[in-house]
């Protein structure tokens, strides 16, 4: 009995950690190694199995010859959707013209949507009826995660621990348009006809759009009190407690931090963390990283995105201004003033948290590390928000009545800038808008407004006030690293350890 053909895959490391893909082929009596390409080409284990599969086809089907090597790498063979895909996605990384978010989002709407439903298809498969299956079965999937959110058990991506949010029609839009660009190519090789995703029958329709607009003042202010509250580092009594206990072994009976340690068998983590504990003064607005983020945002009107990419050494506050350094437009590259009000939390930002290096971001998350544009969002302006309805609703104030997101804190700068009387070219070189139609857009709506006289005055108090003259006060720790105030001449020492340790089982000390 003959032995049946077999198509194995061979992988050769190479010094620059990149793998050189082949087939090694048995069929007829014949043992051929079939090169494919290299991982830094685009080829990954997807799509040479892909191509494995398809060579074992065509030597079952009769259609291969040893000796004449690869067929699929004929150029006048259709080759898969995912072959076509990756050809498509490699162009773009390699085009200058195309920024490299961009092909970061292309490469994310491939792996995560597009290469499951299409991968293993041929071009001239990819039909009208296949399209609509894509989208109905992404409509499946929403109702599944929205379900399992119901019921408190929301899914969640196995490799980053995050949560999995639906994709809403507008997502979908988008990646039914990069399946059209791709596409495209499959057209111009004449494989297909005409291509099956171009069209407005297959699109999603829109999504009915939330009130959007500009802040009030009184509603940005809300926003800013909410971020210092969220900002604050509020401790339970049990904290506070363990504090004053490391606080007492440390500076009034000269404990080192091994030897405190060892003595209240805490880590020195820990050790350092209860050291920096305080009740918050609540005479003091503090500028976290929460407050930060929105002043700057609605002070100096970022796109999202250029903030996020802000480095230490593109916030020059001695000659109050900062640097764009790369935008999705031309315009966009520019210099941004930093006018009062913002300069004095910014200061006041820096202080609490001095920049680690130049070329550190200069809004980084917790962990040092750069922030995203789904950082900000879902981490900042949403908790924000919902944190600021509730002080207002306190107080006896109506919620805020547009829907909040990043871009609202531009168009609420821009409104802010025009309403205080700065002209329109300068806006416009402020936000980095190519052409003024947008600034003009927001003029028109202000000068329609019956209070403009009004808010002008409101606005150009509260761009140039210093920082805690208004009610967006808050709460606010120690800074860290701030040094530990000295004993009042008349507070009496602790005396002795046993009453030290007595404090540390539950009783404050005595002051």
């Amino acid at each position: 009995m003959p032995r049946r053909p077999g198509v194995q895959i061979i992988r050769s490391p190479r010094k620059d950690d990149s793998v050189t893909f082949g087939l090694r082929v048995r069929a007829g009596g014949a043992d051929e190694v079939v090169p494919l390409g290299n991982s830094n080409d685009g080829w990954d284990e997807a799509r040479v199995d892909v191509a494995r599969r398809q060579l074992l086809a065509k030597i079952e089907l009769g259609l291969w010859t040893p000796g004449r090597g690869n067929p699929s790498a004929d150029s006048d063979e259709e080759p898969t959707f995912r072959e076509l895909a990756t050809d498509w996605l490699q162009d773009r990384r390699r085009n200058p013209a195309i920024r490299p978010n961009t092909v970061t989002l292309n490469e994310s709407q491939l792996t995560r949507y597009l290469l499951p439903f299409f991968g293993d298809l041929l071009p001239s498969q990819i039909t009208p009826q296949k399209i609509k299956q894509y989208r109905r079965g992404i409509h499946e999937d929403n109702e599944r995660l929205r379900a399992a959110a119901d019921a408190g058990e929301a899914l969640r991506d196995p490799r980053s621990g995050r949560r999995i949010r639906t994709l809403g029609n507008e997502s979908i839009n988008k990646t039914l348009l990069v399946l059209a660009q791709i596409l495209d190519e499959a057209e111009d090789a004449t494989w297909i006809d005409r291509n099956p995703a171009r069209g407005r029958r297959m699109r999603e329709p829109a999504e009915r759009k939330r009130r959007a607009g500009a802040l009030d003042l009184d509603e940005f202010q809300s926003l800013l009190a909410a971020a210092s509250q969220l900002d604050v580092q509020r401790h339970s009594a049990r904290t506070l407690e363990r504090a004053d206990l490391v606080r007492a072994f440390r500076d009034d009976l000269g404990y080192g931090w091994k030897a405190l340690s060892k003595r209240l068998k805490i880590p020195p983590s820990t050790a350092f963390y209860l050291y920096r504990c305080h009740e918050p003064d609540p005479h003091t607005v503090v500028v976290g990283y929460r407050r930060a983020l929105i002043a700057t945002l609605g002070l100096a009107g970022p796109r999202v995105g250029e903030l996020c990419q802000l480095n230490n050494q593109d916030l020059d506050l001695t000659k109050a201004r900062f640097f764009i350094q790369d935008s999705k437009t031309e315009a966009g590259v520019r210099d941004v003033d930093i006018h009062g009000r913002l300069l004095s939390e910014l200061r006041a930002y820096r202080a609490q948290f001095p920049p680690e290096g130049m070329e550190q971001p200069a809004f980084p998350t917790l962990r040092s590390k750069r922030r995203s544009k789904d950082n900000v969002r879902l981490g900042i302006v949403t908790p924000v928000v919902t944190k600021a309805n509730e002080i207002r609703a306190v107080h006896g104030q109506p919620p805020i009545h547009i829907h909040v997101t990043p871009h609202t804190f531009r168009r609420t700068y821009i409104t802010y800038m025009l309403a205080a009387g700065h002209d329109i070219p300068y806006v416009q070189s402020q936000v980095g808008h190519v052409n003024p139609t947008i600034t003009l857009a927001v003029y028109a709506q202000l000068i329609r407004r019956a209070d403009r006289d009004r808010l002008r005055e409101e606005l150009n108090a509260f761009l140039e006030s210093p920082l805690g003259s208004d009610a967006t006060a808050a709460p606010a720790p120690t800074p860290i690293g701030a040094a530990v105030p000295e004993q009042a001449a008349d507070t009496p020492p602790v005396e002795g350890l046993r009453r030290i340790e007595k404090a540390g089982k539950g009783r404050r000390l005595a002051r």
